[in-house]
């Protein structure tokens, strides 16, 4: 009896020690990837990306987005509509205040004052296994984190990477690098948090796949 309790106890502890998915880091006030999902589906059926696949609540399933993925051109095609309606949604649709779509390629920048947060999201899936996110600092004292997620057509978050800039500004000018892989097929995105009352964090951004 008391060997079984031994196991059992240990058993217990090792279950309780493995690290789970912080999935709640990953999401903002303003989610959108349903919409971004849903939209998605439509695409690429109205550009013949796939066929014969039907839209649930969610989007379109992975191996349909994957198949479409093989036919590049197709792709290109669904993801220059999916950024034209990105970008009309944010600029005077109901994503006004809400993420802002990520630009693969190009430097973005931004600021954060207070203890803000700025969410950059896909605007379609993406055709790559990896993803690389480099963050500089460019002027502020407040703290910043930063977290890359995946998400997946079923509403699921998945947290790939935390990091953080410490407060104060002798750290002015580093960067966090940071490679995700496992993520084609999938939205990914990157939310920078501040956190401070009255100081700022300002950034630059760039991703490339």
């Amino acid at each position: 009896m008391k060997l079984f309790l031994s196991l059992f106890l240990i058993l217990t502890l090792h279950i309780t020690s493995v690290p789970t998915a912080r999935a709640e880091t990953c999401r903002s006030a303003a989610q959108v990837t349903g919409d971004i999902y849903k939209k998605w589906g439509e695409v690429i059926i109205a550009t013949g990306c796939v066929t014969g696949v039907t839209i649930s609540s969610g989007g379109v399933a992975l191996p349909a987005t994957i198949n479409c993925i093989n036919k590049a051109d197709k792709y290109a095609e669904a993801v220059e509509d999916m950024v034209k309606w990105f970008n009309v949604m944010a600029n005077n649709g109901r994503w006004t205040i809400g993420p802002r779509r990520i630009e693969f390629g190009n430097t973005q920048t931004g600021s954060l004052v207070s203890t803000a947060s700025r969410v950059f999201i896909a605007p379609a899936p993406v055709d790559k296994d990896s993803v690389t996110f480099k963050v500089k600092k460019l002027d502020g004292k407040a703290k910043a984190q930063i977290i890359i997620c995946k998400v997946t057509e079923k509403g699921e978050f998945i947290n790939l990477y935390e990091g953080e800039f410490d407060k104060g500004d002798d750290n002015t000018g580093q960067e966090i690098t940071k490679t995700v892989t496992g993520v084609k097929g999938y939205l990914v995105q990157i939310r920078i948090d501040a956190d401070s009352v009255i100081k700022k964090f300002e950034y630059q951004l760039r991703v490339t796949k």
